[in-house]
């Protein structure tokens, strides 16, 4: 595990699992396996066979692992059920919310909540989460994301603050230009033309 070879752990879980279905720990651990699979491949169709064999897998060791594992189950959990679709964010909202109470929090559940609230349209309540996810790492990208998630709320002023701490910090040329153009689009909204022009020439 610590070698990151999920390849070897799905083929060592799954003889387990072939002889003893119900194994609380080939479950957890073939189901880690398939999560991480999944996000080393880039499309859509890629990932989801191995995000729902995750999810079946993780969703049964919860019956029969141990208690003590159930945090980083649900944690995983949450977040595999972000990558199926907007749909399922109220399920990644319930399993990562299970895993904080169980006090298993993982450097980017905030980031994950603050996601899955956005897609439900609660967009105060994800930049709340976002400024946690800050807090925790304050990284240019999610920074940016917590300035989205302002303008989504409609705290235009919140927003720009952190926008431009972005573009003044950043060394990151994608950051700086979505950056920018998002303030571009603000001071367009509050017919600042001069403003906006200054952020897009820039772009």
């Amino acid at each position: 595990w610590e070698a990151q070879m999920y390849a070897d752990i799905l083929s060592r879980t799954d003889e387990i699992l072939e002889e003893s279905p119900l194994n609380g720990r080939a479950l957890t651990f073939g189901g880690f396996a398939q999560f991480y699979i999944s996000t080393e491949v880039y499309t859509l169709e890629e990932k989801l066979p191995y995000i729902d064999s995750s999810i079946a897998l993780l969703r049964k060791a919860l019956l029969f692992a141990p208690e003590s594992s159930h945090g980083p189950i649900e944690y995983v959990l949450g977040k595999a059920y972000h990558f199926k679709g907007r749909y399922y964010a109220d399920l990644t909202i319930e399993y990562l919310e299970r895993a904080i109470e169980k006090e298993y929090l993982g450097e980017d559940t905030y980031e994950y909540l603050g996601l899955a609230h956005s897609n439900l349209g609660r967009y105060r309540t994800s930049a709340e989460f976002f400024q946690k996810a800050v807090d925790v790492d304050p990284t240019d990208m999610r920074f940016l994301a917590l300035a989205r998630a302002h303008i989504n709320a409609g705290n235009i002023v919140d927003a720009e603050a952190f926008l431009i701490r972005t573009v003044s910090q950043t060394e990151d040329s994608i950051i700086e230009q979505r950056s920018r153009y998002l303030l571009g689009g603000i001071y367009s909204d509050l017919n600042q033309a001069a403003k906006a022009e200054v952020q897009y020439r820039a772009i």
